[in-house]
């Protein structure tokens, strides 16, 4: 990211380990919170929730018991433009990595992430869990884009991209 400003607002937030279910609702909660005085546009703070929610569940479900990051960042682009940027770091389960690694590499690769999504939606009836369903609904629904990349064990994963405004003029 090469941004010369300072975020307009940055959370980090460190778990000794994966955190619990029960805290996924409150964060991107408050982090909504956050951002809405912002955004003046509910369609763009609930993008900017769903995406911070899918990656904390992916956090949630696939972390060995490592330590795990959330990352986010609401800034002016040097266009003037306001972007977000939500990171996730986590060790994936061995038995994961591979999996993940193929599904996010097929993910950022579609040219069309609306028919990835609805091919990802098909596959996942036959699929007991781990369909890869919530990072394609953020590449199909919010128009975030999503990159990732292994560290050692450590998988990043990061959907950024310029919040769009159905109404309004941008602060």
């Amino acid at each position: 990211m090469s941004v010369a400003s300072k975020p307009l607002v940055s959370l980090e937030v460190s778990f000794g380990a994966a955190p619990p279910q029960g805290m996924v609702t409150p964060l991107c909660q408050s982090l909504l919170e956050l951002c809405r005085p912002l955004f003046q546009d509910e369609d763009a703070a609930a993008r900017l929730r769903l995406t911070a929610h899918e990656l904390l569940e992916n956090i949630v479900k696939y972390s060995a018991e490592a330590g795990c990051d959330l990352n986010f960042e609401l800034f002016r682009t040097p266009t003037g433009a306001l972007s977000a940027r939500v990171q996730t770091r986590n060790v994936p389960r061995a038995e994961n990595r591979a999996d993940a690694e193929a599904r996010l590499a097929a993910l950022t690769a579609a040219a069309d992430p609306l028919e990835h999504y609805d091919s990802i939606i098909a596959d996942s009836a036959q699929k007991p869990a781990g369909s890869g369903l919530g990072l394609a609904r953020i590449h199909a629904e919010t128009e975030y884009r999503l990159s990732h990349r292994f560290e050692g064990n450590a998988l990043f994963i990061v959907a950024s991209g310029e919040v769009w405004l159905k109404k309004g003029v941008l602060p």
